[in-house]
This record gives C-alpha cells, sequence and structure tokens, in this order.
C-alpha cells in the first residue's frame, strides 16, 4: 500500500530518455509530468485505503482477500488506462512505452504496489495450499 501512496505522488509521464540528443521533443507539460496528487490519483489512494481499513476492521477473511485482489488488479488497470488513454493534441507521438514520452518512476511504482497488493490478496485466501504451509513452516 506505501508503495501506492509514494507512486501516486511522483512524475508518471517524462520524456523518453532513449531518444536521441538532436530528435525533435514537444515543448509541452502534460499532466503527470510533475509530482503531486490529482486525477486518478484520490481513485487509487482510496482502493489502498479501503484495505487499510479492511484490515483493521473485523472483516471475515475471504471478503478481505477478495477486496484486496480486486483494489491490486484495480491499481494496476487504472494505470494502464491512464497510460494510454493520455492522447497528445497534435502531435503523432502518444504515450506509451517506445514513443516520445514514457512512463516515470511513479507509475512503475504504482503498478508494482497494485501487483503487491493482488498478489498478498490472493496468498491471504483462506483456502489457500501456500498459506497454510507458510503458517505451519512459521508456527511450527
Amino acid at each position: 500500500m506505501s508503495g501506492i501512496a509514494v507512486g501516486v505522488y511522483l512524475p508518471w509521464v517524462q520524456t523518453n530518455p532513449s531518444f536521441p540528443s538532436t530528435a525533435e521533443v514537444p515543448t509541452v507539460l502534460l499532466d503527470g509530468m510533475l509530482p503531486g496528487i490529482r486525477g486518478l490519483d484520490f481513485v487509487l489512494l482510496g482502493g489502498a485505503g479501503l484495505v487499510a481499513v479492511l484490515y483493521v476492521a473485523s472483516v471475515g477473511e475471504g471478503a478481505r482477500s477478495v477486496l484486496t485482489v480486486l483494489s491490486g488488479l484495480g491499481t494496476v488497470l487504472l494505470c494502464l488506462y491512464r497510460l494510454f488513454a493520455t492522447p497528445i493534441t497534435g502531435f503523432d507521438a502518444a504515450i506509451g512505452f517506445d514513443a516520445t514520452f514514457v512512463p516515470a518512476e511513479g507509475w512503475y511504482l504504482t503498478v508494482l504496489g497494485g501487483l503487491l497488493l493482488a498478489v498478498a490478496g490472493a496468498v491471504q485466501r483462506p483456502d489457500n495450499p501456500v498459506r497454510k504451509t507458510l503458517r505451519t513452516a512459521l508456527t511450527g
């Protein structure tokens, strides 16, 4: 959850560092180039906050596990949506992995946080054999 919280604050978009120094890069300030919280960030923080509340509240393990997985997958899907749904008006290149503008460290950290949240929720399923094995190994 802390990966998501830090990731939404950091910049999500940067100029492609693999472009040669002679390449023409448009001088634009896209949403996501500056650090700060705006846009879909509140939805991402809300999903992570919901998971935190579920762990404090006395909610059943099955429901908590499912909501944790859904929150993690939702985070990853919103990150992908944000990456590919941002048009650059008047330019041929869009934001992508090999375009003029590429994801920055905040985007990667948020995706990683979402993936970890989804995996943690999946491992926590009450009927998960991995969880039972870990619990047996840790408690002796």
